[in-house]
């Protein structure tokens, strides 16, 4: 018991120590009065540690924090599952997209090599870009009548279109 003490007494003076130090090091300002604020409560934390030792509560103390902790660890993990999960279905979005366009384009005899789609992710899920290559025998005619049909059912402006030969 007198060791307990012993060790408290020893640790306030290097907490009053420390303390005095913090203070003479920061220059005079606003900030000031929060970080004796600060300090005030370690100070307080450092006061109630016999109590806390003597009734047993310490061990009460630290299964709370680390029961705490575990939750807001799970929370944390949840939260990153639910973005990795969104992230995956725009990343299918987009696979799904690309593959009907594949399929129109087919249809329309103007083979692409390569079709590439970006999604908005705004408040509403819209199409960024759409970017196709074509092969080089594609005519003209046929990436114009891609783009008004792309255009058209996608309901996209020209300018987020692109039509490349490759």
């Amino acid at each position: 018991m007198r060791e307990t003490i012993y060790e408290w007494m020893k640790n306030l003076a290097v907490f009053y120590l420390f303390f005095t130090a913090v203070m003479n090091f920061l220059p005079d300002g606003k900030y000031n009065k929060y970080i004796r604020h600060f300090l005030g409560l370690l100070l307080i934390l450092l006061l109630i540690t016999p109590i806390l030792q003597i009734f047993r509560l310490k061990d009460l103390v630290d299964r709370n924090f680390m029961a705490n902790s575990m939750k807001e660890e799970l929370w944390e993990k949840a939260w990153d599952l639910e973005h990795s999960q969104e992230d995956y279905l725009y990343e299918q979005y987009e696979r799904e997209l690309e593959e009907q366009i594949r399929q129109i384009m087919v249809k329309m005899e103007a083979y692409p090599r390569m079709v590439e789609v970006t999604l908005d992710k705004g408040e509403e899920v819209e199409i960024a870009k759409i970017k196709v290559t074509v092969r080089e025998a594609c005519s003209q005619e046929k990436k114009e009548a891609v783009a008004d049909e792309l255009e058209r059912i996608y309901e996209i402006p020209g300018e987020r279109l692109q039509i490349l030969s490759g």
